[in-house]
């Protein structure tokens, strides 16, 4: 299954701020409260001109717009986070995504390890990501917390 993906563009602003408002997206959201169009222009905005702030859009093969990976990597690591639209959920879409945003990240030349924080209730996203390559940190209170950190070294 054929997958592009393109860095974000101003144009991606109001697509973005509809998959992070999603019902489904919201539920598995570590924070799972909406965004007003305000919120989300003044993130958009921030993040759309920082450096250390990468955001990627996935292309079916008809290149439509199937989902957002976003990496910020302020720190000494890069957090990733993916969604995909409603529409090609349950495709297989979202692994192959991940994996050539991986991809992308490496060409960068960044040496930075990627973490991605997945409620342990979001099982397609677990999923995901195990299947891109991360691989599951121990950790004694994700079942306390609800999360599960993934790493990609």
């Amino acid at each position: 299954m054929p997958i592009g993906i393109r860095k974000v563009t101003e144009y991606d602003e109001k697509l973005l701020f509809d998959w992070a408002n999603d019902r489904y997206v919201r539920k598995f959201a570590v924070n799972g409260k909406s965004l007003t169009k305000e919120e989300h222009h003044d993130w958009f905005r921030g993040k759309f001109n920082d450096p250390d702030y990468l955001i990627l859009v996935g292309l079916d093969f008809k290149k439509i717009p199937i989902g957002q990976v976003r990496i910020d990597s302020a720190d000494e690591v890069g957090m990733i986070d993916i969604s995909v639209d409603s529409v090609a959920r349950g495709l297989g879409y979202a692994t192959i995504f991940l994996k050539e945003s991986v991809k992308f990240w490496k060409s960068t030349k960044s040496k930075k390890p990627l973490v991605g924080d997945v409620l342990i209730a979001n099982k397609a996203s677990c999923k995901v990501f195990l299947n891109a390559g991360f691989r599951e940190q121990y950790n004694d209170d994700a079942y306390i917390s609800g999360v599960i950190r993934y790493i990609l070294d």
